[in-house]
């Protein structure tokens, strides 16, 4: 029985050159690939699947929220290739999960996760129905270890939290946590003055007392004496005897 496969990455994790070499290699062997792709994904052109390698090719089937998979289409297909896999509807994901019961495997390519860390719906969908998953890997550009969050950048390389398309950096855990921006700053460095709520017991330092946070119910706590040190020094030997 074929298989579901998703292959997730950050950006500029070679997903699609990936996806490319693999569409080559069953070629090659004179085996028939299907690349999909949705429709949403019009970077390139509405067909265009391009790696940043430079390495581009057609897509054969084009997919959005309503498209409706014939198992009857896929006959004599040896492998299915989805690129841009996170923009799939869940209900998709669940058809090509279907595709692959006495059809042919199907691999999808994609993020994980958006610049904000949230599942992306598709990549939701395919992280609880894939039968392999696995993750294609890169390194960070600021701190040179592995790559697990996506930035979304402005033309000034400054973190932009709007929507719509920028371009996209995979940062490490160490640098997707900061830096912080001056306004949300500003906010965590005011002095914070907790009040006690009226029955927490808090107490209060230096009074001896038992507060509930009414200053009418407040009793005297007893008081300890300081323990005396232990005296390590040994007695004469004549009161020993």
């Amino acid at each position: 029985m074929a298989k579901l496969y998703f292959r997730h990455g950050t950006m500029d994790s070679a997903k699609t050159l990936n996806l490319l070499a693999v569409a080559h290699n069953y070629r090659s062997q004179g085996k028939r690939v299907l690349l999909v792709k949705p429709r949403t994904d019009d970077r390139f052109g509405a067909a265009a699947i391009r790696s940043r390698a430079g390495i581009e090719a057609e897509a054969d089937m084009l997919v959005d929220d309503s498209t409706r998979l014939d198992p009857a289409d896929f006959r004599g297909i040896d492998c299915v290739l989805v690129d841009e896999a996170q923009f799939l509807s869940p209900a998709l994901v669940e058809q090509l999960r279907a595709l692959t019961q006495g059809g042919p495997p199907v691999i999808c390519y994609g993020l994980r996760t958006d610049f904000r860390t949230g599942l992306f719906p598709g990549s939701r969908r395919l992280l609880e129905l894939a039968d392999s998953i696995e993750e294609v890997k890169v390194t960070c550009q600021f701190c040179n270890r592995k790559a697990i969050f996506n930035l979304r950048m402005q033309a000034s390389d400054a973190l932009d939290l709007r929507a719509g398309r920028r371009p996209r950096r995979p940062p490490g855990r160490a640098r997707r946590q900061r830096p912080l921006r001056p306004r949300l700053l500003r906010l965590l460095q005011r002095p914070h003055r907790p009040v006690p709520p009226p029955g927490r017991m808090n107490l209060a330092f230096g009074a001896g007392e038992l507060s509930t946070g009414d200053p009418q119910a407040t009793r005297r706590l007893p008081t300890r004496r300081p323990q005396a040190a232990h005296n390590f020094h040994h007695r004469p030997a004549s009161a020993d005897r």
